[in-house]
């Protein structure tokens, strides 16, 4: 060593002396910082330890290590009422409230004693949009909104937080409705606050076999407008929103919404508003089908009462033209019975001046003659035999056509076919019938006669 060498200042001295310039010269100890959150780690004691980082074009710029001890941290919770756990994450920028401090063993390092929501917030609404805007360039936005939802949502895949109040409330509005409707509930548990609850929810709505139900429900209940943040996620509503059945989600508050907001079939403020709408959406159904079932009930009693109307008309018309044809066609047989006699004593009598005639013949003339005049005689006769027995044949067939037709039309052959008689004082009630309210009617059918009373005479028009 040479005799010339410098003595030298020991470190601590030297590291002592910068803490007194630091604490001289830095002023004031405690300044607002905006960086980005690195190497993050939450210790058992509560304490958040992590750096602070300053990045240009990828490339780090500035690193400072940064500590959040667990008062300062319960302090900040309570006076900002937000999760710190949806701040602190690895990735995200921050604005937050550094006491700056020196030390000659841990050497330069930041203590925060403050954080500002409304940055984050920001920082929030800028993810949110961009997610939304990626989504609609991807042409996933409106995927979800535009399949058919049920008009009864009845059997629901739930994504929910284990034991949270969101569930219980969801399922009293669900199973406790008012109006007895019933609903398949199966619970997909899963973390939908912190910085693992977009991890969580896919890993769930991986396991749903979307072919069982109806719409997968999310929903979660309660928290900070900071907690929203999860929903923001790409990765997880790109996946979502790409599911085959509609998904309905309750995770909102009354002003702020997420991305999944935007895409999803049906969007409410609360897991009860959920309960709440698909009951009534129940409901509602409910409801149109009665109507349409009264207003079906009402057209069938409407055409069944005109097809009585008419059926009643149709039967009284038949009465009358079937007795008007019976005594028409009775009269044609008398008449054809009055004029079959009057061809029998016609050809008797032609048959007895036949004979008469004959015998002057005979009388009158030679054997010869009368052997010719009684061929003659012979051929006429049995041409008017002939005649008569043409006459009486076709006479008889047209008696038999009558008598078929009369049974045809018969009262008797009537009732057989279904038709009913309506009978006053055993005289059978026509067209031209007037009844009354009270009175006592027959109603004869083919093997009964029914005794009935008028109860409601409704005219009909013609």
């Amino acid at each position: 060593m040479s005799v010339n060498s410098p003595s030298g200042h020991s470190l601590s001295r030297v590291l002592a002396r910068i803490t007194e310039l630091f604490e001289e010269k830095i002023t004031p100890h405690e300044v607002w910082v905006k960086a980005e959150i690195s190497s993050y780690k939450r210790h058992g004691s509560g304490h958040h330890y992590f750096d602070l980082v300053e990045q240009r074009n990828d490339v780090v710029i500035a690193r400072a290590r940064a500590a959040l001890w667990r008062g300062q941290a319960d302090s900040i919770e309570l006076t900002n009422k937000l999760n710190l756990s949806n701040i602190l994450e690895n990735g995200r920028e921050v604005l937050c409230k550094c006491r700056i401090t020196y030390h000659q063993v841990y050497g330069l390092s930041l203590h925060v004693v403050d954080v500002d929501p409304n940055f984050a917030l920001g920082e929030m609404e800028r993810r949110r949009k961009e997610t939304i805007a990626r989504l609609q360039k991807e042409g996933l936005l409106l995927r979800n909104r535009q399949l058919h939802l049920p008009a009864v949502i009845q059997r629901i895949a739930l994504i929910a937080a284990e034991n949270s109040a969101g569930l219980a409330d969801l399922s009293n509005q669900l199973h406790k409705n008012s109006y007895g409707f019933v609903f398949r509930l199966d619970h997909y548990p899963a973390s939908v606050q912190g910085t693992q609850a977009a991890g969580s929810i896919v890993k769930a709505f991986q396991s749903i076999d979307l072919q069982l139900y109806d719409a997968i429900v999310i929903i979660r209940g309660g928290g900070s407008a900071l907690d929203l943040d999860s929903f923001n996620d790409y990765a997880l509503n790109a996946q979502l929103a790409k599911c085959s059945i509609p998904v309905i989600v309750g995770i909102g508050h009354e002003t702020d919404r997420t991305v999944m907001d935007e895409w999803a079939a049906q969007s409410l403020k609360t897991p009860s508003a959920v309960g709440a709408w698909i009951v009534e959406r129940a409901r509602d159904f409910e409801v149109e089908v009665s109507t349409n079932y009264q207003s079906i009930l009402e057209i069938y009693r409407s055409t069944l009462e005109r097809q009585r109307s008419r059926q009643n008309e149709l039967t009284s018309l038949f009465t009358h033209y079937s007795r008007e044809y019976t005594r028409s066609a009775k009269y044609s047989l008398e008449t054809t019975s009055r004029n079959f006699k009057s061809y029998t004593e016609k050809y008797s009598t032609l048959k007895r001046e036949v004979l008469v005639m004959m015998t002057n013949l005979i009388n009158s003339e030679s054997r010869e003659l009368v052997g010719e005049s009684r061929h003659t005689a012979d051929a006429q006769l049995a041409q008017l035999d002939r005649f008569s027995r043409e006459i009486r044949v076709r006479n008889q067939h047209k008696l038999k056509m009558l008598e078929e037709l009369i049974e045809v039309y018969s009262p008797t052959s009537t009732l057989k076919r279904g038709y009913t008689y309506l009978l006053r004082e055993g005289a059978i009630v026509t067209k031209g019938t007037s009844l009354k309210k009270g009175e006592e009617i027959g109603i004869e059918t083919t093997d009964s006669r029914v005794t009935a009373e008028v109860k409601h005479i409704e005219r009909n028009n013609g």
